[in-house]
């Protein structure tokens, strides 16, 4: 017994903790409906069962009044049959007085009857010393007018019965007590043995004394089946009254409770998604409202920081980048100034302890003087133009190099370039041709950039070229326009799938070549700077060679881009 005690508090107490747990998990219009509708329901069940009583109640008094009027009436008949039996009992012919059946008991017992034939209701004059058998009292009637004998109480009285059936029934009693005008059929007789003028014999009742009753029995089967119908009208229109209210609270919860929510559940997630343009769209003037407004002003406020924050970020990534790229410039001028000035410096640290030596030992040589001079002259010049392109290689992969582009019309460009180089070939002994569209579209390019690819182009022709000639070419394909320069000099020997090597800073296929190594190096980067390609063929060792590039034909307003 003792265990089970302790036993049942902690099954309490875990369908509790359980209870709170799911409560806990649910939605929060499901809470507020779990919370409203058992409120609901006991609110109108309240409602209604107040209800209920009170039409039972004016039903009951409905039919208390009924029975009294009913009671009263046939006081009323009574109190007159008896206040006219003079008359009623006196022929007119003879003036004998003879009784004609019509005194108020027989008057009230044949009304009684009439009425409890043609209605529910079951009235009777009763009398503890009833005459009449049909008048005899029944349980409850006896009990009321013992009652009436021992309180003299002269007011009607309600209550309420069972019938022999075990209907229930509404009791309602009006007592008769003995009035100056029923002496002479119920007062004291004058001698033993008299009867009234009905033949009964005189009862010996005094004055003011408890006669009887009249009594009235109300079926209560009509209000019962009225209490019986209006409850099962009000219990159908509770039904549908609790689940058009609840719907509506659902509704209402929906619209302004659950949506509003939801609007600012989803920015909430939207935003932690990464999506800081995302809004609650909400409207109203209510709590919800403001929420919604606080939240948008905390959001705008969280994407102008993030926005602050990604361009400050992205200038300073971009300034890494910049720095890392500067960084990198230098590394590569430290490598290439130092790659590329060994062999000339070396050779002038050369030129220069010789001459040195010989100055020392006063030995004057017009032939050393002249060889070492222009050793040093021509390795100074080899350093001039190896710093220089060293350089100009550099600004122009850095993007440092600031490129005005025109609209120029690339054949003008190319003629001048080979009347340029003319006297050049014709020092080698080489003839230039050329081959160039009368009909092509300008392009928006750098005269001084595409001025030096050219050049470049067409002197490394004639450099590595001994006889022959070399052929230029400038055509539109499409919306490009090709330029290409072809010579029959020492030709490739590399794969064609390790041309690429050509455009590699300072590296130069024949070592014995005078040369920094890097013009293609500078080629190929302008070229890109204008979304163009840089090319190179050829079919071989002492098989000629063909160089050249393409270019884009781009319209006056369409922006270039430098390729990075």
């Amino acid at each position: 017994m003792d265990n089970s005690k302790g036993i049942l508090p902690i099954i309490c107490q875990s369908i509790y903790t359980k209870g709170i747990i799911v409560f806990s998990k649910m939605k929060l219009g499901t809470k507020l409906l779990c919370f409203i509708a058992p409120i609901l329901i006991v609110v109108l069940g309240i409602v209604f069962t107040w209800i209920i009583k009170r039409e039972e109640n004016l039903i009951r008094d409905e039919i208390r009044m009924k029975a009294e009027v009913i009671a009263q009436q046939l006081e009323i008949v009574r109190e007159y049959i008896a206040d006219k039996q003079d008359i009623i009992n006196t022929d007119l012919e003879t003036g004998n007085v003879v009784f004609k059946g019509l005194n108020p008991a027989r008057v009230g017992a044949a009304i009684s009857k009439e009425l409890s034939e043609t209605t529910n209701y079951i009235m009777k004059t009763t009398s503890l010393n009833y005459r009449n058998p049909d008048n005899a009292p029944d349980e409850y009637e006896i009990k009321m007018l013992k009652k009436y004998q021992a309180t003299k109480n002269k007011d009607a009285t309600w209550g309420e019965d069972t019938d022999v059936d075990g209907e229930k029934t509404i009791r309602y009693m009006f007592p008769l007590y003995i009035k100056e005008e029923c002496l002479p059929c119920h007062g004291k007789p004058e001698y033993e043995g008299e009867v009234d003028i009905t033949g009964y014999k005189k009862e010996d009742y005094a004055l003011g004394e408890l006669r009887g009753a009249i009594s009235v029995v109300a079926p209560a089967e009509y209000m019962e089946a009225v209490v019986m119908t209006n409850s099962l009208i009000l219990f159908a229109i509770g039904v549908i009254l609790t689940i058009s209210v609840i719907f509506l609270t659902y509704l209402l919860i929906r619209r302004f409770v659950k949506v509003p929510l939801s609007h600012t559940v989803d920015a909430t997630r939207a935003i932690a998604n990464g999506n800081l343009s995302k809004r609650v769209d909400v409207e109203s003037g209510d709590e919800f409202g403001e929420l919604a407004e606080s939240f948008n002003t905390m959001a705008q406020f969280i994407e102008e920081k993030t926005r602050v924050l990604e361009e400050t970020t992205h200038n300073l990534e971009k300034a890494n980048e910049e720095l890392r790229g500067l960084d990198k410039m230098k590394d590569n001028i430290i490598k290439n100034v130092s790659h590329e000035l060994k062999s000339p410096v070396a050779q002038l640290r050369l030129a220069l302890e010789l001459w040195g030596e010989d100055q020392k030992d006063g030995k004057k040589d017009k032939n050393k003087e002249e060889l070492f001079n222009g050793i040093i002259k021509d390795n100074i010049k080899r350093l001039n133009e190896t710093i220089e392109s060293i350089l100009e290689l550099t600004a122009v992969e850095s993007g440092r190099e600031n490129f005005d582009k025109e609209p120029l019309q690339l054949k003008e460009l190319v003629e001048q370039e080979i009347k340029s180089s003319a006297l050049l070939a014709e020092d080698k002994g080489l003839t230039i041709k050329s081959n160039l569209s009368e009909e092509m579209t300008k392009v928006l390019v750098d005269r001084q950039g595409i001025s030096r690819v050219i050049t470049n182009l067409i002197d490394n022709a004639i450099k590595y070229t001994s006889s022959g000639n070399v052929s230029i070419s400038l055509q539109q394909k499409n919306s490009e326009l090709v330029f290409s320069v072809k010579d029959s000099g020492i030709g490739i020997e590399l794969p064609e799938d390790q041309y690429y090597k050509l455009f590699e800073r300072f590296y130069q296929e024949n070592a014995t070549n005078i040369g920094t190594g890097v013009g293609l190096s500078v080629c190929k980067a302008i070229i890109e700077t204008h979304r163009g390609r840089l090319w190179a063929k050829s079919k071989g060792r002492n098989k000629g060679s063909t160089f050249g590039f393409t270019l884009p034909i781009v319209k006056e307003e369409q922006p270039v881009f430098a390729e990075a």
